[in-house]
C-alpha cells in the first residue's frame, strides 16, 4: 500500500518540556522573529495560527509530542480506525487537553518508538491578533505547510517506521540519507505529507536512544531573512552550531543554531517541493551539498586560513 487516503496534512505545532522558558522568551523573539503568546505553555506563532510551538516549563528540557493535522472529522475516525486495526491504542483527549491545544477535535497515541504523536482538526486561527514578528521578516514559511520539520532520533527498524507512518498515518516516503561519514549505521528516513520535502526526519544514530530532538525546523521566505538572522546571532551572543550551507535532499539554505534547550533550530529558505505524481524515492550518501560546517570544524578551517595568512603577509628574509 504506497498512498493511504485520508491522511495527515500538516505538522500543524510540536511540544517541549523546557527549563529555561525566560531564555527561551529572548531567543524566540530576538533571535527567531517569532511572535511570543506568555502563559503555560509558552506558546509561539509563526503565522496566523494561535501557535505553532508550545513550551512546557518544567525540571528537564526534551521532546514532548507532535500535533498533526488532518482534514476533518472524517479523516481523524478513518485514521484512528487504522490505528486501532493494527493494534495501536489510541486516547481520545478531554475537553480540557482540546481547550488547551486550541483545536476541535483531539486524540492521541504513541508511534513505534514510544514518541507521543497527536492527531488533530480545526486548530484556532484568531482572526483579530494577526501574526507580527518582533523583528524585520519578510515571513516564516508555515500556512498549509505546517510549522517546519522536526527531526528525531530513532530505532534501527527504519522499514517499520517507513511503514507505519506511510501505510497507517498516511505520510509518504520523501528519500533516505546514509551517513557512513558519521559511522556505521548512521542512516535517516524523511517522511513527507504535503509538497514541504519533509516535516519529519527519523535519523537512527547507533547508542542514542530514539526521541532525543537533533533539530527542529523553520523556512523563511526570502534568504535575507536567514542572514538577518545570523546577524541577530551575533548580536545576541547565541551560538551558530553549524554555518551556513545547502542540503543534499531537501536543498534547503539553512543555519542552525543553539536553542535555548538542548536540541539545536535550523533557520533556512529555498526547499525545494514535492510533486507526488512525479517523485521518486531517492537516497543520499552526505547529508549537505556544502557548508553546513560544525563549529569545531569551521574553527579548525579559520585557524589554518590565518596561519596562511600570516605567511603570506611576512617578508620573506633578505628582502
Amino acid at each position: 500500500m504506497n498512498d493511504v487516503r485520508p491522511g495527515i496534512t500538516q505538522l500543524g505545532y510540536a511540544g517541549f518540556a523546557i527549563r529555561d522558558a525566560a531564555g527561551w522568551e529572548r531567543f524566540a523573539e530576538d533571535v527567531l522573529g517569532a511572535q511570543v503568546v506568555s502563559g503555560e505553555p509558552l506558546l509561539l506563532r509563526l503565522d496566523e495560527r494561535a501557535y505553532r510551538i508550545a513550551l512546557h516549563r518544567g525540571s528537564e528540557d526534551r521532546y514532548a509530542y507532535s500535533g498533526w493535522e488532518v482534514r476533518d472529522t472524517d479523516a481523524l475516525d478513518a485514521i484512528v480506525a487504522r490505528l486501532e486495526a493494527a493494534g495501536v491504542t489510541v486516547g481520545r483527549a478531554s475537553t480540557a487537553e482540546v481547550a488547551l491545544r486550541q483545536v476541535r477535535e483531539l486524540v492521541a497515541f504513541s508511534d513505534p518508538d514510544g514518541n507521543r504523536t497527536e492527531l488533530y482538526c480545526g486548530q484556532l486561527a484568531p482572526v483579530r491578533t494577526p501574526f507580527v514578528s518582533p523583528v524585520a521578516l519578510s515571513g516564516f514559511k508555515a500556512g498549509s505547510l505546517g510549522l517546519g520539520h522536526v527531526t528525531l532520533t530513532c530505532s534501527s527498524d527504519l522499514g517499520a517506521l517507513a511503514t507505519f507512518y506511510r501505510d497507517v498515518l498516511g505520510m509518504r516516503v520523501s528519500d533516505y540519507i546514509t551517513l557512513t561519514a558519521r559511522g556505521p549505521g548512521v542512516e535517516g528516513l524523511f517522511l513527507h505529507c504535503n509538497p514541504r520535502h519533509h516535516s519529519l526526519a527519523l535519523i537512527h544514530v547507533p547508542g542514542k536512544p530514539p526521541g532525543e530532538v537533533l533539530h527542529l525546523m523553520l523556512e523563511v521566505n526570502a534568504l535575507d531573512d536567514v542572514g538577518l538572522m545570523i546577524e541577530r546571532c551575533f548580536a545576541e551572543g547565541t551560538p551558530i552550531t553549524r554555518s551556513l550551507g545547502r542540503h543534499s535532499n531537501d536543498k534547503m539554505v539553512s543555519v542552525y543554531v543553539a536553542s535555548p534547550s538542548r536540541f539545536d533550530l535550523e533557520y533556512g529558505w529555498g526547499a525545494r517541493e514535492i510533486d507526488d505524481r512525479t517523485w521518486s524515492v531517492e537516497r543520499y550518501d552526505v547529508a549537505r551539498s556544502w557548508g553546513a560546517e560544525t563549529t569545531a570544524q569551521e574553527i579548525e578551517r579559520l585557524r589554518t586560513m590565518l596561519e596562511r595568512l600570516e605567511r603570506y603577509s611576512t617578508p620573506s628574509e633578505g628582502r
